[in-house]
């Protein structure tokens, strides 16, 4: 006896998302650890100071932490973060998609 198409949907739905999360993730531009230090780093510091509409916090963030911003920023661009505040609820959001987790 076969798999019912209703099972082979479900599987194949399966083998989607998970190579859909494998793709989302390896666009990531920095690792796990590095992505939740900076989306900390950004609620900290918008909740003391606001978001001015630009990326000055992520850009001091970089600079601190030696990441590369044209390669962030390249991403944050993709999901529609072009200021501090945007980069922390979109990329918070690609983010999680990405590694099939909630923040």
């Amino acid at each position: 006896m076969g798999i019912s198409h209703k099972q082979y949907r479900k599987a194949a739905l399966a083998a989607w998302k998970s190579k859909e999360f494998s793709a989302a993730k390896s666009n990531l531009p920095l690792s796990t650890t590095l992505m939740k230090t900076l989306f900390y780093t950004l609620d900290e510091k918008l909740t003391e100071q606001g978001c001015d509409h630009t990326l000055k916090i992520v850009k001091g963030w970089c600079v601190e932490t030696e990441v590369n911003f044209t390669d962030l920023n390249t991403w944050l661009e993709a999901i529609g973060g072009h200021c501090d505040c945007e980069a922390l609820d979109n990329g918070e959001e690609a983010f999680s998609a990405a590694i099939g987790q909630q923040m």
